[in-house]
């Protein structure tokens, strides 16, 4: 059985001209059968869109004695402009689609979200859980928010209140709760800005007795490039702060952060606690992370990490190590293969310091180019689908001298015949399991369809 987890698709359509797209077509998953050292089937997902490109229909499904059971499905709808409008869950229960959840969505012409209400199936009937209200300013912010649920006269729930300053920094997050039939100050956050709108101080505050009172700030440093050097948190201990736990910051000459160090407040001083230390290579991509406790007066290391990368700067591996008795042990590794055009191939999952194999990924693109006239009415169906010996055609395309193509999911060539007989079923049994194109051309005209060869 081919080792394939997913099946990566990139579906292209175009009205009178050539454009490439890349959409999710289907998941398989494999799970790794130690046993019999092979991998069995797991489990699938379809996924359906509309001609914009959006997702509209979502279906897992379950390998059970031998045949594929539905799961769960997910449906999607949008608005005129494409904003989501309704995500519509069911379940499958003996034999049926069975509701599950249903969530309502209202966006501003801009694609702000505006009102998002949530329901569930009970009792034969759409029971609404919850319902989310935001407000924007002019310039875009979240200046407004509610969750609330229940009823008028009983309902629970939380409000938020933001205000920003003239450069879209947020100044003020007032939070308030629901006592079932009134809203109460629950919390309270401050922030202040220096001149590059760097955030060099947060306060926050608890509404007691009629009040605001302090419970937390932190106050943050930066350097000439405005990389974070550090910030401090301090706790109110009812008149004044007191130091809590700090971080501190390093970077290299490219900005990279090279080291981060953690400590808390003690006796009256410092003490350190733990550190992340990494490293990089001249394009900026990480090539070592390792993290280290201090015990005591020393610092002893307690898991790395190490990348590597292709000439594109790719990252090809991961591998991750912990430290036990003074030894490195492998943790996992993760393997990636990318293709010239940089999409991601495969990914090999292994554990363990022997690198047992655990599930690896397989990833399929379309390279192809292919058009569709945007007035076109030619059909093209093909069954069944998926098909394992024999694959059926139909089509109302004129088929005088037509030419058949079937090509993988890498743009190749696999198979071309004419087309003799119609209806016309070919033969399939010898593909590799995978995602296929079947075109059929008659000189004039293209149709093409995607299959699945199991």
């Amino acid at each position: 059985m081919k080792k394939h987890i997913l099946l990566l698709l990139a579906i292209l359509f175009t009205s009178n001209s050539f454009a490439q797209e890349s959409l999710l077509d289907s998941t398989y998953q494999w799970n790794w059968n130690s046993t019999s050292n092979d991998w069995n089937y797991a489990s699938k997902t379809i996924y359906q869109y509309n001609t914009e490109g959006k997702l509209i229909t979502h279906i897992e499904f379950m390998w059970q004695n031998n045949n594929w059971v539905n799961t769960s499905k997910q449906s999607l709808s949008y608005d005129s402009n494409q904003h989501l409008a309704m995500d519509f869950r069911e379940m499958w229960q003996d034999s049926v689609w069975v509701n599950s959840t249903l969530d309502l969505y209202d966006h501003s012409l801009n694609g702000n979200l505006l009102n998002k209400i949530s329901q569930t199936w009970f009792n034969e009937s759409w029971r609404t859980d919850s319902e989310y209200n935001i407000a924007y300013d002019t310039n875009n912010n979240v200046v407004f928010t509610e969750w609330i649920s229940g009823s008028d006269s009983m309902f629970s729930g939380s409000q938020v209140y933001i205000t920003y300053d003239i450069n879209g920094n947020m100044l003020s997050m007032l939070t308030k709760t629901s006592t079932g039939t009134e809203w109460i100050n629950s919390t309270l956050g401050l922030s202040n800005y220096d001149i590059n709108n760097n955030l060099i101080s947060s306060t926050g505050q608890e509404w007691i007795n009629n009040a605001w009172v302090n419970n937390s700030m932190s106050t943050y440093t930066y350097d000439g490039n405005n990389n974070t050097t550090g910030y401090i948190n301090y706790m109110w201990n009812d008149t004044s702060w007191l130091n809590g736990d700090r971080y501190i910051f390093s970077y290299d000459n490219n900005n990279n952060k090279t080291i981060e160090l953690y400590q808390f407040w003690s006796d009256s001083i410092w003490r350190d606690n733990h550190r992340f230390i990494n490293t990089y290579d001249s394009n900026n991509n990480q090539l070592t992370g390792l993290s280290e406790s201090f015990y005591d007066t020393i610092w002893v290391s307690d898991n790395r990490a190490t990348y590597t990368y292709d000439s594109n700067n790719n990252n090809t591996g991961i591998l991750s190590e912990y430290m036990t008795d003074e030894v490195w042990h492998i943790a996992n590794k993760r393997t990636y293969e990318f293709d010239d055009n940089n999409y991601i191939l495969t990914e090999l999952f292994q554990n363990g310091d022997n690198l047992e194999n655990i599930y690896t990924t397989a990833y399929y693109y379309d390279y192809m180019l292919s058009i569709r006239e945007a007035d076109t009415k030619t059909n093209l169906n093909l069954f069944p689908n998926p098909a394992t010996k024999t694959l059926t055609i139909n089509t109302d395309l004129n088929l005088k001298n037509a030419q058949l193509n079937i090509i993988n999911a890498q743009g190749q060539l696999v198979q071309q015949l004419s087309i003799i007989n119609y209806p016309l079923s070919i033969d399939v049994s010898q593909l590799n399991s995978g995602i296929y194109f079947l075109s059929l051309t008659n000189g004039t005209e293209v149709v093409s369809k995607k299959f699945v060869k199991e």
